[in-house]
């Protein structure tokens, strides 16, 4: 195993790459695109299906990777694979951070290149090998488009996964309802408590109440429509200026800042122009 999974971090070639991972996980990657298809059309189980064969992708694709990388993915003591970061520093987020990523695979550049079933594959390696500082870049290739058969269909499916993603971090911390997509919003973006409560249109001692309890259900759409916005923001992007980009006023959007259409429940809207402004962006 450990001659075969070079690969993972050190491929160059997507095509090729894709081609190893298809060969290895062709079940789970068809399982995926099914979950992706079914989840689209409204079935809710179907998202916390694709949430789930995304999280053992990962884990299954890490340890094969920790049996030749054992310097770079690591076992904690509850059984959990760890990245080990530059300075030696295990990231104890790892599952966290690969599971955020799940709602934006089907719409991302790779989809596109590849289809909807490798190109989860794709999207899958090339998080972890963001998450390992000496990995080789993958970069896919400008002006691509993501057909949906419509955008209510598109739109569908990133609630319910983006919901399910939700869930299933809260669940395994023991918090309720929404918690770790509201504090990475917050990471994005660069906003404090003043500037988040402002986006939901409540008060800071509301929002620290979210924080500590989770978000209200009346509010979960909005929740995940804006967390859907950063990913895309954070990813294509440079490294830094997202702050700067939500607060910088736009034409297209009247003069007005991304924050400022969020403030005002305009963020169905923003999604979908976020989506487009990309090369690679989904076509109605």
């Amino acid at each position: 195993m450990a001659a075969t999974a070079t690969w993972i971090l050190e491929g160059k070639r997507p095509g090729a790459v894709v081609v190893r991972m298809e060969r290895l996980y062709r079940r789970q990657l068809r399982q995926l695109a099914s979950a992706v298809e079914r989840a689209a059309k409204g079935d809710e189980g179907a998202a916390d299906e694709y949430v789930s064969l995304w999280s053992e992708l990962g884990s299954s694709v890490l340890e094969r990777l920790r049996a030749s990388r054992p310097d770079a993915v690591l076992k904690s003591a509850t059984g959990e694979l760890l990245v080990v970061e530059a300075k030696r520093e295990p990231i104890e987020v790892t599952s966290e951070r690969l599971l955020l990523a799940a709602p934006l695979a089907p719409v991302s550049a790779w989809v596109a290149m590849e289809g909807l079933r490798r190109g989860l594959g794709l999207s899958l390696l090339v998080e972890i090998r963001q998450l390992v500082p000496d990995a080789t870049p993958l970069l896919p290739t400008s002006g691509l488009c993501v057909h949906w058969e419509t955008p209510e269909r598109l739109r569908t499916a990133l609630f319910l996964i983006g919901r399910a993603v939700v869930g299933r971090i809260e669940g395994r911390s023991g918090r309720d309802g929404g918690g770790a997509a509201l504090r990475r919003i917050m990471e994005v973006f660069a906003l404090d408590k003043t500037d988040t409560a402002r986006l939901f249109s409540v008060t800071r001692q509301a929002l620290e109440h979210w924080r500590r309890y989770g978000v209200p259900a009346d509010r979960q759409a909005k929740l995940i429509t804006i967390f859907s916005i950063a990913e895309l923001l954070e990813k294509n992007l440079k490294p830094g200026v997202v702050p700067g980009v939500v607060r910088t006023r736009a034409p297209a959007y009247g003069g007005r800042t991304m924050l400022e259409l969020i403030e005002a429940d305009e963020q169905d809207r923003l999604l979908e122009s976020v989506r487009s402004s990309f090369d690679w962006a989904v076509s109605a």
